[in-house]
């Protein structure tokens, strides 16, 4: 990607915004959630984590390499319409 000339109050709003309401918040803990409803329903604890913890890095992945309308076109017709309709 290189360098995206910003200021370092922009570069903090930013920072702090994603940090907070995406990244260190509802991500870890919307993972830990499917976990544990999945494995509470009796799935075994290394394919739920697998499920949701390594597959997510794999969409990430493809939102940065394709975009995040790029990926729907990616990923399965199952996974879109539940990604869309959840």
């Amino acid at each position: 990607m290189g360098t995206i000339r910003s200021s370092f109050m922009e570069e903090t709003k930013a920072d702090l915004l994603s940090e907070q309401a995406v990244l260190c918040g509802p991500v870890p803990r919307l993972v830990e959630e499917c976990v544990k409803f999945l494995t509470d329903k009796g799935v075994n604890p290394r394919i739920a984590t697998y499920e949701c913890l390594n597959e997510l890095k794999l969409i990430v992945d493809m939102m940065v390499d394709y975009g995040i309308h790029g990926m729907y076109q990616k990923i399965s017709t199952a996974a879109k319409f539940g990604g869309l309709h959840a």
